[in-house]
């Protein structure tokens, strides 16, 4: 009995100890996102977080940077704006090439800023109403999959430089579908939608 006791206290020591608790709250910014944030990292464990911006009139994306896991973040020289429309939607993905991308959408389109060199390419084949992005973990791919509005048509756009081109792989994914999510594990591409 004695063996039981002891082995059921060192148990409830370890559940009940703050090991396994969350880390203090970190203010990163301060002040509601116009729309949603992102967030990605390197393979050397540096973070960047997109914040949308709105301020004396004028939208911008706030790019932040944390090489500390999130305890200390400094700005990223790299910002876009100002801008005359809203950001609507920021999505941030890694690339096989080590490279960072924030992709945001605006009424204008979607637009791919490097958050490293600051390069900005934009895809302007069709009107967007939503979208989502992965990145490959060959090379410096990026699978884009656009809603376009009205028609609740889905479509498959791949870049290879940072949007600066589009071609490759594209096609229809659906035309009765919306909301596109995209997830991608390795080679596995993963994409749910909302049917019509």
């Amino acid at each position: 009995m004695r063996i039981r006791y002891t082995l059921l206290s060192v148990i409830f020591i370890l559940f009940t100890s703050n090991a396994f608790a969350w880390w203090n709250d970190i203010l990163v910014y301060n002040g509601k996102p116009i729309a949603q944030h992102s967030m990605e990292a390197k393979s050397n464990g540096t973070l960047y977080l997109a914040v949308p911006d709105s301020s004396a009139g004028m939208y911008s994306i706030q790019l932040l940077k944390s090489t500390n896991d999130g305890n200390t973040w400094l700005p990223v020289s790299n910002t876009t704006g100002p801008m005359a429309t809203a950001i609507t939607k920021t999505k941030m993905v890694h690339t096989g090439s080590d490279s960072i991308y924030c992709l945001y959408s605006t009424i204008a389109g979607v637009y791919l800023l490097n958050v490293e060199t600051g390069v900005i390419g934009s895809f302007t084949y069709s009107a967007v109403e939503d979208f989502d992005a992965a990145g490959s973990p060959a090379g410096n791919v990026i699978y884009l999959f656009v809603n376009e509005p009205i028609n609740f048509t889905i479509k498959r756009y791949t870049t290879l430089d940072g949007g600066l081109t589009w071609g490759g792989s594209t096609a229809t994914v659906t035309t009765s579908g919306q909301t596109p999510r995209v997830y991608m594990s390795g080679t596995r591409l993963i994409l749910n939608y909302y049917g019509q």
